[in-house]
């Protein structure tokens, strides 16, 4: 699942046990047995759903790491590249004046 995904249904679990919480309380009682049993399960649910968003944003700041140093490394090259060409454009032989070589 996408971060956006998971954080969907991480809402979607949380609106089902206000709704429980919101039930009883209109009731005037608490959470009944199965109810406890089936929000407990929800509150793990909600648990291991953060726990997946935590993975998914650790990921993400690694890839964007990544990026930033392969984005580093590819100018760095860029600039070498271009001062390569331009120490060999400056050396450049011009035979049309005279076969003498002239520096640019």
């Amino acid at each position: 699942m996408t971060i956006t995904e998971v954080k969907q249904k991480r809402e979607e679990i949380r609106t089902q046990m206000r709704g429980m919480v919101e039930t009883a309380k209109v009731e005037t009682r608490e959470l009944t047995e199965d109810e406890q049993t089936k929000f407990d399960e929800l509150i793990e649910k909600v648990e291991e759903l953060e726990n997946e968003m935590d993975v998914i944003e650790q990921e993400l700041a690694s890839k964007e790491r990544s990026i930033k140093i392969t984005n580093k490394q590819t100018r760095s090259m860029e600039t070498s590249i271009i001062q390569k060409i331009n120490a060999n454009e400056r050396n450049i032989t011009m035979p049309f004046v005279e076969n003498r070589s002239v520096q640019v």
